[in-house]
């Protein structure tokens, strides 16, 4: 294995995809790529407990520092700054080395890898040791951009996913309600959640022109990619292929595995006029719901 040292003058951001969203429940089987593994419920004891980790690869070449972490429904890939003193790539246990991580401050580190296979962790007066995992046993292949391409301020996408992951539906009887319909046309996005007991729909413009395109996006991918939208000017680019949409949000990809089917007929179910139209101030109806749902929770 080939040597990787280098130097992160910050806390290196490390990104753990999250298992436990509330949206959209884990899989029973997962194909990860580059660092991946595949669980079904039949495999014995052990085999479970050796293929069930989450990894990372962590290539370092020039100056960039590259994370990948991946499984059947979400990729990310995240390019920091490094000081690389022998270039090199490693694959490591993601949930450990995450959580590792998380427990430093924001102070610079230093990785080396040595003979016994170990990823070496120097940070201040102390350091910690990772047993490094053979990457070769998990071929990485990173999607495709594609060709088709939509700019959108990171901001408004952001607001369009919040305001509608919600009404996603949780079961399996229908896979395509289990995400959000985004369409696509000319300067204007619409983003759709139904379950079969409400409707969400947000429209937002669009920085760029776009040709006609509608896509299904799980909530769970969308969930995990408004968490990396923290600009308020910036833009976010989406390109689109037939099986994956990538989320270029700054120096992070995301990449989520596309819904196939054809999802409901939503302006079927909104009414073309209404019997009433009432005007109301947003801060007071919200605290009067608040209010309600407090004495909702003690009636039951």
């Amino acid at each position: 294995m080939k040597k990787l040292i280098l130097i992160i003058t910050c806390l290196i951001p490390l990104l753990a995809l999250s298992q436990e969203t509330g949206i959209i429940p884990r899989p029973q089987q997962i194909d990860y790529h580059e660092g991946t593994f595949y669980w079904s419920k039949n495999e014995s004891k052990n085999q479970k407990r050796i293929k069930t980790k989450i990894v990372k690869e962590i290539p370092a070449k020039g100056t960039k520092l590259t994370v990948y972490a991946s499984d059947t429904e979400i990729s990310i890939k995240k390019t920091i700054n490094a000081e690389i003193i022998e270039e090199g790539s490693i694959l490591l246990p993601g949930r450990f080395i995450g959580e590792y991580m998380r427990k430093l401050s924001d102070q610079q580190i230093e990785l080396f890898t040595n003979e016994k296979n170990q990823l070496r962790i120097k940070y201040g007066d102390s350091e910690g040791f990772v047993q490094v995992l053979d990457k070769n046993e998990y071929p990485f292949d990173e999607q495709e951009k594609g060709d088709y391409k939509v700019t959108i301020n990171q901001k408004d996408l952001k607001d369009a996913i919040e305001k509608t992951i919600f009404s996603v539906a949780q079961d399996d009887t229908r896979p395509v309600l289990k995400g959000c319909l985004m369409e696509f046309e000319g300067r204007r996005m619409t983003v759709v959640a139904l379950d079969g007991y409400r409707l969400a729909l947000v429209k937002k413009p669009l920085t760029q022109e776009a040709e006609k395109k509608n896509i299904i996006v799980p909530a769970r991918s969308l969930y995990e990619a408004s968490r990396l939208m923290e600009s308020q000017e910036d833009e976010a680019e989406m390109f689109v292929t037939d099986k994956h949409v990538v989320f270029d949000i700054k120096d992070t990809e995301v990449t989520a595995r596309l819904i196939n089917g054809e999802f409901v007929n939503y302006r079927q179910i909104l009414p073309d006029n209404y019997v009433s139209n009432v005007v109301i101030n947003k801060k007071q109806f919200e605290e009067s719901l608040d209010r309600a749902s407090v004495r909702k929770k003690t009636i039951w």
